[in-house]
């Protein structure tokens, strides 16, 4: 006697006739935050395919893990104080939520995924990451991710944005305030939305005060010569101050490159800030430590996080309230920038 089996219907088949991801079928099954075109679309799949979840496998996924992620991309320097400072108060943070923490640095060019995705009930982003990364974690995750100052091609992503226009305004005016008219940028790893973001707030600043940007005065790269961005500041420090039109100010893309450059200083018996002020961004706890201590740009990282953590709460469906997504960082006035010209 021939029997005919039945063919089993798949996840896979009710997200290819109602033509999204199986992460976002998956969302709508267990009531987690789509649109109703897309919640209408994918019941309507289900009621044509005769779809019947596995409720074994549904409650397997569905169970929490009190657990988020912190996934940092791996050029971005293991060893920057700014990585050490947000990462603290991430963790800091979870601790008083009574949520465990899971961190892991990932190369873009790595071949399998990172392994905190599957203990993780949300992921936190430090970094800049390919549209093909987020490709594969609609397919096979379907996690709310959060990142800051970095694109996010994801349906259930949250970017927040630090306005870093306003923050390099007020470096700019502060130095010109101070009577230098000659103020170089040394940034790398312009590659990074959010250092490119810094690099083209220094010129429209500069053209905003009426003066004209002087390419010789900006040291720049995608990447970071070196392997760290200290080396790179330290490296384009020196290409700066081998250009042909002198500088009195220079303005970095990050306290670390700052770092850099102040130890070029020194070996050229530059002091700072007598013969050159200095200026860098981020406003890590090691700035405060530097001799002298450096003027900087900065955000409260106690509040970026919280505020990142509550995106991921909102995207998670645990709250309603989505917190205020741009943030506007502070100048902070120390001892590395003084006055210009007398």
């Amino acid at each position: 006697m021939h029997i005919e089996m039945e063919e089993k219907v798949t996840i896979v088949d009710v997200a290819r006739l109602a033509e999204v991801s199986p992460g976002t079928v998956s969302r709508v099954l267990n009531n987690d935050g789509t649109t109703p075109r897309t919640r209408d679309k994918v019941l309507q799949a289900v009621k044509e395919l005769g779809y019947r979840p596995n409720p074994f496998a549904r409650g397997m996924r569905s169970m929490r893990k009190n657990c988020i992620g912190v996934l940092m991309e791996s050029g971005m320097g293991e060893d920057d104080p700014w990585l050490e400072k947000i990462v603290l108060a991430i963790t800091s943070a979870l601790s008083e939520m009574r949520l465990g923490c899971m961190t892991e640095f990932w190369s873009n060019d790595s071949e399998r995924m990172p392994a905190l995705l599957d203990s993780v009930d949300g992921c936190i982003l430090l970094g800049n990451y390919p549209d093909s990364f987020f490709r594969r974690i609609e397919r096979q995750w379907a996690l709310p991710l959060v990142t800051y100052n970095e694109k996010m091609p994801y349906e259930r992503g949250i970017s927040l944005q630090v306005d870093w226009d306003t923050g390099m305004r007020r470096a700019v005016q502060y130095l010109l305030a101070h009577r230098h008219e000659n103020i170089g940028l040394v940034i790398a790893g312009t590659k990074y939305p959010s250092l490119r973001a810094r690099y083209d707030a220094f010129k429209s600043a500069l053209s905003d005060f009426g003066r004209e940007p002087d390419p010789s005065q900006t040291a720049s790269c995608e990447g970071s010569p070196g392997g760290t961005f200290f080396s790179a500041g330290g490296a384009l420090t020196s290409q700066l101050l081998d250009s042909a039109r002198p500088v009195s100010a220079i303005i970095y893309g990050t306290d670390f490159m700052a770092f850099g450059g102040m130890e070029v200083l020194r070996e050229r018996e530059i002091s700072v800030p007598q013969d050159l002020s200095v200026v860098g961004f981020d406003n890590t706890d090691w700035g405060r430590m530097m001799n002298p201590p450096l003027t900087t740009v900065g955000v409260d990282y106690h509040q970026l996080s919280l505020r990142l953590l509550e995106a991921l709460e909102v995207l998670q469906g645990r709250s309603r309230r989505m917190p205020e997504l741009t943030l506007e960082p502070t100048f902070v006035e120390r001892k590395s920038a003084g006055n210009g010209a007398h």
